[in-house]
């Protein structure tokens, strides 16, 4: 009895073994589709007449799987191949080369065989960061990690969606939803044009089969009338002899008139044929003018979708504290203010109280049109703390913001699912400018001083978000502010867009070092210079890259 059920507990890990392997390999063969839509190669392996899936296994069981599942599929247009590799020795050039855990090898080892330039690595638990592209941390749960310096090293780009998964902007369920909807819209798209173009095909096929069928009856009447031409021909030969020169006028006679019958009847024919032509031109005029409408229609549609953001851009622009006032208040100042798109989810916020100054810099989450319907939250909120209810202290100020982002956004309720909040950093300046208060959430201020930066910085919360929302009844936030001597200092206060732009030779992010010693590189030239350097740096930084999200930069000298 008992080694029956030893032998049934060994049967139940098998089985439960090869589903746990049997689950890994399928969402491994499903995320092959979501990567593909989510990546571009390079020009040169463009021109390939498939996409070759590798698969580096112990065996051919999960490139025999991947190969069933990616069946009949497309990629990129182009049909998929599945390769299988027991070895490094034996790998080749593959456009997405899988490397399977059961390999039990790290995967520096398949680097040294190949040139990884223009192929996707997708690895399972692998050993060396500085070869990892994407490493499934659990396949079963479909979890994994994105490298997205070694994907440009490759020569690869990644999309937009898989850029803010890598920078933890977007959880797996939002890429995965973002990915399938994109590929749905483009199949949908393309199913659209494959349709319309096939019934343009048929009906020029429908046209250029009546044109061969009026061109074959053409041919059967001019045969016709070369065989009346030739029987002519003899009779009047036949006539010649036998009735001399009189017959022979009276044949070129007759002979003229067939003529002119036959130069009429091919000229009606090829009037005929002309009409036939002028009605097929006139229908394909009509498709043309059809298309026309429809582009200017559409034109006009994002022409009136483009005002709108426009005016929403002017609107957001008059709730902004205007730099000249700014300026009044602390004589040298600069703001460098740059949107993403028309319109920004960053801004920044002032005013005079009675014993100082508050200054805030302010980062909502999101950019475009969401990122600033919260930044209207935001500078609402911030004009009740600050103006109404009088308080002061910048710890208090956020702590107030905080809760007020909740009790807007009504995230306090369980069954509302928003993850919106706000990065920000606020601070106090005394009436004499000598000394501050400065508190943030998820932000930081640099002060640089006699050629030497101070970074003060926030706390590391968030204002706002289900994830990270506070109620009142439970606990407190705990913020502090903390004091600086301001004197003779420039103080910078900026949001998270300067610094995660990618772009350079290499295709990497400015990162805060580089951020930070340009700071101590400006701090001496005027305020005005300094706004134009950090522009001018930016752009050179970004190049043809996408800006991937708004930033702002507010200078101080005192």
């Amino acid at each position: 009895m008992h080694k029956k059920q030893i032998l049934f507990f060994i049967i139940l890990t098998l089985c439960f073994l090869c589903y746990s392997q049997t689950k890994e390999e399928q969402n491994i063969a499903h995320d092959i589709l979501l990567f593909s839509t989510e990546i571009k190669w390079p020009q040169e392996y463009k021109n390939e007449d498939s996409i070759i899936v590798g698969v580096l296994d112990r065996d051919k069981r999960l490139s025999g799987y991947i190969e069933y599942k990616l069946r009949n599929k497309i990629i990129n247009g182009k049909p998929v191949k599945v390769k299988s590799f027991l070895d490094a020795n034996s790998v080749t050039y593959s456009h997405i080369l899988i490397v399977s855990r059961a390999r039990n090898r790290k995967i520096d080892n398949v680097f040294e065989k190949i040139n990884f330039y223009g192929t996707l690595i997708i690895s399972d638990h692998g050993k060396d960061e500085k070869y990892l592209m994407i490493d499934y941390t659990n396949a079963k749960r479909r979890e994994f990690d994105i490298y997205p310096e070694n994907i440009s090293r490759a020569g690869l780009k990644m999309s937009r969606e898989l850029v803010q998964y890598a920078q933890k902007k977007i959880s797996i369920q939002e890429l995965y939803f973002l990915s399938e909807k994109s590929l749905s819209e483009k199949q949908f798209e393309l199913f659209e044009q494959s349709s319309e173009l096939n019934a343009q095909i048929e009906e020029l096929d429908s046209l250029y089969s009546e044109i061969v069928q009026k061109n074959n009856i053409l041919e059967i009447q001019e045969q016709n009338l070369t065989l009346q031409t030739e029987k002519i021909e003899r009779e009047t030969n036949r006539l010649n002899i036998l009735k001399g020169e009189l017959h022979t006028q009276r044949l070129l006679l007759l002979l003229s008139i067939i003529t002119g019958i036959l130069l009429l009847g091919v000229l009606f024919l090829l009037a005929y044929n002309f009409r036939i032509k002028k009605n097929a031109n006139k229908i394909l005029t009509l498709k043309n003018a059809a298309i026309t409408r429809q582009k200017t229609e559409l034109e006009y549609k994002s022409k009136l979708i483009t005002d709108s953001i426009n005016y929403a851009s002017r609107i957001q622009s008059a709730i902004l504290i205007p730099e000249k006032e700014l300026t009044q208040a602390f004589t040298r100042t600069f703001i460098f203010y740059y949107p993403r798109d028309i319109v920004s989810g960053d801004f920044y916020w002032y005013s005079k109280i009675n014993n100082g100054h508050i200054i805030a810099s302010i980062d909502c989450t999101g950019h475009g049109v969401p990122g600033a319907l919260m930044s209207m939250i935001g500078n609402t909120l911030m004009n009740q703390i600050v103006k109404e209810k009088n308080i002061k202290d910048p710890a208090e100020i956020l702590t107030a913001l905080h809760y007020g982002i909740i009790e807007s956004l009504h995230q306090e309720k369980k069954e509302i699912y928003a993850q919106d909040g706000m990065d920000a950093a606020v601070l106090f300046v005394s009436e004499d400018k000598k000394t501050g208060l400065f508190c943030g959430a998820n932000q930081s201020i640099y002060q640089v001083k006699e050629n030497q930066l101070k970074s003060y910085d926030g706390h590391f919360i968030t204002l706002g978000g289900v994830s990270k929302f506070v109620q009142k009844n439970e606990s407190q936030l705990n913020l502090e502010s903390q004091k600086i001597h301001l004197e003779k200092s420039m103080v910078y206060m900026f949001s998270d867009g300067y610094i995660d732009q990618f772009g350079g030779p290499r295709n990497k992010k400015f990162n805060i070092s580089r951020f930070k010693s340009k700071m101590i590189e400006i701090a001496g030239l005027s305020v005005e210079k300094q706004r134009d350097e950090l522009q001018k740096s930016f752009l050179e930084w970004k190049g043809e890259e996408m800006q991937i999200d708004d930033l702002m930069v507010i200078g101080l000298k005192f």
